[in-house]
């Protein structure tokens, strides 16, 4: 069965242990445009050269007024309070491309991600491989956006606003599966729920109903 709209699989995460529990999940709203995300995800790794690639990482392609880079170009105005947010942008300042970059840490996923697509110019060029590219945006730039929907909904939570939560955790889980994914499959999907999917089959954890642990738990 392939999960795409309006039903596909969710992701209930709690921020206290930033675990989640998958199962499928009916979402509320509309969250046409945060699944396609993942299509720019897709292009990337499709794309025939680098420098394609870079343009869609850089000025978006299936969403309007979206990029995986405006994901972390924007953080710091959007994310400058939460904390999980800062413990990354404080840890990221050591690394020696972001010192680089006058010790930006702000836009530390931007910026290791606009280093990756540099290391393989320089050291593959158009035999590179942009897997690595796109998977780095993931890991990075989207991650940090579902915990930002995951604060969205506890401080929705906090102010007694339900619709506002309920949105938030739609839009959450969305991030983090994306179109297209289904379910206990490495080869669907291109986002967070791919990735644990792949990490667990190399790493040999997989849970007896053939999830990863980490989607499972």
């Amino acid at each position: 069965m392939r999960f795409q709209l309006p039903k596909y699989i969710g992701v209930i995460t709690t921020l206290i242990h930033f675990s989640a529990s998958v199962e499928i999940y009916q979402p509320k709203s509309d969250v046409t445009s945060h699944l396609k995300l993942a299509l720019d995800v897709r292009d990337i790794r499709n794309a025939n050269t680098l420098d394609e690639a870079d343009k869609i990482y850089t000025n978006g392609k299936n969403v309007d007024d979206l990029s995986l880079s405006k994901m972390s170009t924007d953080a710091e105005s959007l994310l400058i309070h939460e904390p999980l947010y800062n413990i990354y942008a404080y840890t990221m300042r050591k690394v020696p491309a972001i010192i680089a970059k006058n010790n930006d840490k702000y836009a530390y996923a931007n910026i290791i991600v606009n280093d990756v697509f540099k290391e393989l110019r320089d050291y593959l060029d158009e035999s590179a491989d942009v897997k690595l590219a796109a998977d780095s945006a993931v890991a990075l730039n989207v991650y940090m956006w579902v915990v930002h929907k995951l604060y969205d909904a506890l401080y929705s939570c906090r102010d007694g606003d339900g619709i506002l939560k309920s949105d938030a955790i739609d839009e959450a889980a969305a991030y983090y599966i994306g179109y297209d994914q289904m379910e206990n499959d490495v080869n669907t999907g291109f986002m967070l729920y791919n990735l644990a999917e792949q990490t667990g089959a190399a790493f040999n954890q997989i849970s007896a109903s053939g999830e990863s642990v980490v989607n499972e738990n």
